[in-house]
């Protein structure tokens, strides 16, 4: 395996078992490194000026802070507002994040690095030699996790309707994790995963 891509909507708790995994390849002595789709979707906001220039021209320029940067929250609240923002955001900044992303994990695993990735979407059309691993949690528990971090109810659940639904990603995973309990729990399934 040279790419592990944790898929899962927002809240399930991806970065979690990101951390998980790199933590247990550390102890077996296998040498990892992660890229987050999200990560890379705003270094691309941030250094693409065609893609800055888009966003602003489509959303506005009030997006844009005074220095010229993407204001996130801004733009959040309107690309989330509605599926054909969304749709629209996705346009004009996955083609870049995707790309950049590829090389990436291409640069990782000439190197014999495990790349441990995490999307927010579905990818196998983006890495077909990925393995997959969905991780999934019931609305609920993913609406507390949410709101923890500081989101409204009603802005978590924009944004949850505005991803795929769980079958879409379960559809294209090696494995799905179910993550609605505690700690431990994830710990165990990740490592039982990793087989390590």
């Amino acid at each position: 395996m040279k790419q592990l891509c944790l898929t899962g909507p927002f809240g399930a708790g991806k970065s979690l078992a990101a951390r998980l995994i790199i933590e247990a390849c550390d102890e077996a002595g296998i040498a990892t490194t992660r890229v987050d789709l999200d990560h890379v979707a705003h270094e691309v906001e941030d250094t693409d000026a065609r893609v800055r220039d888009r966003l602003a021209k489509t959303f506005g320029a009030k997006i844009l802070k005074p220095d010229g940067l993407i204001d996130r929250k801004k733009l959040a609240t309107i690309a989330f507002k509605n599926a054909e923002n969304t749709q629209k955001l996705n346009w004009i900044v996955h083609p870049a994040t995707v790309a950049r992303a590829q090389q990436m994990v291409h640069a990782a695993s000439e190197h014999g690095i495990l790349v441990i990735l995490e999307s927010p979407l579905p990818v196998r059309n983006w890495f077909p030699d990925a393995t997959i691993w969905t991780v999934h949690a019931p609305v609920e528990e993913r609406l507390r996790r949410v709101m923890g971090k500081g989101f409204s109810r009603s802005d978590a659940r924009r944004r949850f309707a505005r991803q795929p639904d769980p079958e879409v990603y379960q559809a294209e995973a090696d494995l799905v994790i179910e993550n609605a309990g505690g700690f431990k729990d994830l710990e165990d399934v990740v490592r039982d995963g990793l087989r390590i």
